[in-house]
This record gives C-alpha cells, sequence and structure tokens, in this order.
C-alpha cells in the first residue's frame, strides 16, 4: 500500500504511515486537483529552506552566511487542521519503516524512526517472517532497494568482527560477485554512508534478522537513483560537501531538463492557500529522484537477475554415487552408498546456521519395497552437516525374500533430495 500511494500521489512514504489529524498540523492532501500531493514552500524571512538566486527552482537547507535567494519553510501540500492562526507543526502521526521492525537488534521508535511498537508489530514484516520460515529449503534472502548502487551486505551496525570469520570471508565472496556482475561497490551496511558521509547504524533490519536469526546469507542490492543516472558515483554521493550536494543538485535537476520523461521534478505553481496566503506547489517528484533512471533500467536489472541466478547455483546440493548391493548368501546382502555435498556452500549454509537448532542436517532413509529386515545398521541415519565436497559412506546389512527393493533417499532441508533405487532380488 505504501508503495502503491507513492507511485499515485507521488508522496514520498518509507513504507507506511498511519497520521493522525491532530490539532494545528498539516493534514496531507491535494489542494489544486492535480492528482498529487507535493511538496508546499511557504514564504517565511525566518525559514530554513532556500531558494537560490540562479537556480530559484531549487529548495535547499540554509547554511551558514546565506544572505541571497527567498527564504521559505519547506512541508507538504495540505492544510493545517483545527488551526487556530498560530504556530503549526508538521504531519502527525505514526511513520513506518518495515526494515526497522524486525528483532534483531531492534530498537525503540524513541531510538530509531520507523521501528514500529515492538519487533514483528506490522503483519507485513510478519507474514514475510513467515513464508522464510515456512519455506526451510531457502538458503539466502535479498532485498532489492533504490538507494545509491551498492551490494550491501551485513552487518548493519558496528564493525566486521561481530560476523563470523568464515561467514565474513563468504559474504565478502558474495558480494564480490554481485560487484563484478553489476559493477556497484561491494559495501558492508555499516560502510554504507547517509547524505552526511557519516556512517549509519541500522536495527531491527531485514538482512540481520536474515543472517543471525536464520542462519542465510541476507544481502541488498540498491539499484541506483536519479543521482548515479546524472552522473554520480557512489564515493563520490558520500563524500560531497553541503557545497557540493548543492551542486549536484543543480546537475540533477539539468539532467531532468534534458530528460523530462523521467518525471522527477514538478515546476512550481503558485497557490492562494486559505490559510498560509500565497504559496507554492511542486518540488521532488520521489517516484523520479530515488528510481532508476529510465534508459539504465533494463541493463541494471538484467545484470541483477545475473546475479541472482548465479547466487542460486552456489547453494548446497546432494548427491548419492557408488551405490553397491553385494549378496551375502541366505537372503543376506551388504548395501552401501555415499553421500555428498555436491554444492558450493554446507548444507548448514552459514558457519551461524550450524549452531541453530532449528535447522536440521542431511538424513538418509532407506525405503522398502517387499519383505525386507535391517540386520546392521537402522533405516534412518542422521548424518549432521555436510561441508562443501564432504562425503560420507553407509552401509546396511539386509535380509530380503523374493523380489524386493530399496529406495536410498539423502535429504537435509537447505540441501534438496536425491535417491539411488537398489534391486535385492534373490
Amino acid at each position: 500500500d505504501g508503495a502503491e500511494y507513492v507511485l499515485t500521489r507521488q508522496r514520498n512514504v518509507r513504507s507506511r504511515e498511519s497520521l493522525e489529524r491532530r490539532k494545528d498540523c498539516i493534514w496531507p492532501e491535494d489542494l489544486n486537483g492535480d492528482g498529487l500531493i507535493l511538496q508546499m514552500r511557504v514564504p517565511d524571512p525566518n525559514g530554513a529552506w532556500i531558494a537560490p538566486e540562479d537556480e530559484p527552482r531549487l529548495t535547499v537547507p540554509r547554511l551558514p552566511g546565506d544572505t541571497a535567494g527567498q527564504r521559505y519553510r519547506l512541508t507538504t501540500e495540505g492544510l493545517i487542521h483545527d488551526w487556530d492562526g498560530g504556530p503549526w507543526e508538521e504531519p502527525a502521526g505514526t511513520r513506518l519503516d518495515f526494515n526497522r521492525n524486525w528483532p534483531s537488534g531492534w530498537l525503540t521508535r524513541a531510538d530509531q524512526a520507523g521501528a514500529g511498537a515492538y519487533p514483528f508489530s506490522e503483519p507485513e514484516v510478519r507474514a514475510l517472517a513467515d513464508f522464510v520460515l515456512g519455506h526451510p529449503n531457502t538458503f539466502g534472502v535479498f532485498g532489492l532497494h533504490n538507494g545509491t548502487n551498492a551490494i550491501l551486505r551485513p552487518p548493519t551496525s558496528g564493525p566486521d568482527s561481530g560476523i563470523l570469520a568464515a561467514d565474513l570471508l563468504e559474504f565478502r565472496r558474495l558480494a564480490a560477485l554481485g560487484s563484478d556482475i553489476t559493477g556497484f561497490p561491494p559495501k558492508a551496511i555499516h560502510e554504507y554512508r547517509n547524505h552526511l558521509a557519516e556512517p549509519i547504524h541500522l536495527h531491527g533490519t531485514f538482512t540481520e534478522w536474515g543472517y543471525r536469526h536464520c542462519g542465510l546469507f541476507a544481502m541488498e542490492i540498491e539499484f541506483g537513483n536519479l543521482y548515479n543516472g546524472a552522473g554520480y558515483t557512489t564515493e563520490q554521493n558520500f563524500s560531497l560537501t553541503p557545497d557540493g550536494e548543492r551542486q549536484r543538485d543543480r546537475d540533477w535537476l539539468a539532467w531532468h531538463d534534458a530528460h523530462p520523461e523521467a518525471r522527477a521534478f514538478a515546476g512550481w505553481q503558485p497557490f492562494e492557500h486559505p490559510q498560509l496566503g500565497p504559496v507554492e506547489l511542486g518540488g521532488i517528484l520521489p517516484v523520479g529522484l530515488y528510481n532508476v533512471v529510465p534508459e539504465q533500467r533494463l541493463d541494471i536489472w538484467d545484470k541483477t537477475r545475473r546475479f541472482l541466478f548465479e547466487l542460486a547455483r552456489r547453494g548446497p546440493r546432494l548427491q548419492i554415487d557408488a551405490v553397491t548391493a553385494e549378496p551375502l548368501g541366505d537372503g543376506l546382502h551388504r548395501v552401501s552408498c555415499r553421500v555428498t555435498n555436491e554444492g558450493y556452500l554446507p548444507t548448514n549454509v552459514t558457519a551461524l546456521g550450524a549452531g541453530l537448532s532449528h535447522i536440521d542436517g542431511v538424513c538418509v532413509e532407506i525405503e522398502r519395497q517387499g519383505r525386507i529386515e535391517f540386520v546392521a545398521n537402522r533405516n534412518r541415519v542422521e548424518l549432521g552437516h555436510l561441508a562443501p565436497a564432504q562425503s560420507r559412506r553407509l552401509d546396511w546389512v539386509l535380509k530380503a525374500s523374493g523380489d524386493a527393493s530399496i529406495a536410498i533417499a539423502a535429504h537435509g532441508p537447505r540441501a534438496g533430495r536425491c535417491q539411488a533405487h537398489v534391486s535385492l532380488a534373490c
């Protein structure tokens, strides 16, 4: 619903919000009937935003020493609910960020905006968790985002030492693989930077839950945005000074002028606000600014597909071979086989996963057709987890009468299932 709201109304919402008609607060509303809820520039001599004289379409934070340009208060298009004519506030209510509502490292709303009332408080997040946990064959989970280009891996806060050494090495390998295919820089999420070029520390995220609670390789792919389309690399975006950010804004606005089909900006239109008087409606269109620019989408999506396919090929995979059935006389047979993990990853996927009680190892079972008795070994053998290329040899002594056969099945929740059929005819 949040995505649909942004696409149709062009108002920026992180995941979902529940607004309240609180006294003296803006209530978002389409005032001019264009079907959109945009930004509203309210002239204010003490406003924290200015429109530079050389590019009055831009609205940028006022810096110390700024004296030229029109000053504004920048807010959401709408009316002030139950206004008494005094000070007024921004829209009030609960703003939710589904990528802060997971239990791993969760912080309260007072410490992290959008976190929700408690972990899994949002039904959308619970539904995704139920899906992942209800599909034990899953060995990786990936979030697709539209931030500045990057292949991101845990941890989301704190140093890399918070990840088990074996898993950290594999995370780095997978991120490097993604970088080779997409051209995006590989980064730990804690190395990602915000617009102030400061490290970010995120809590209650999908990737942390996927790794720490489920033992999965959990990563994120940031597709990019108009800044990248206008020629700014990820590292350039992270290293901009406030003056550099203003130049970047000029550059993306110039890119928009040359590519209006991207719909990244709505020209400011004067409007007589029934409460505030003359204002302007327009500004940034989030769908255009925060998404990959149109001419780059097919290429980026194709590279992302290739990366995900390569990841999918790297799962654990069981194989049964070296199957023999040696007659011993009197209806006895010695049956042997070898079970191998032929996949790239261990059957526990991550080193952390090996210690999680809900992640089962490999099991080998014999299904019987005809009259068969077990003389040595059992019809179900627990092998535990197998590393890549690791094999286990198994032997049984069976007594068969008449035409009989068995099917040896090896299976693990994250490694698949395979079978071998053996005839025990006497």
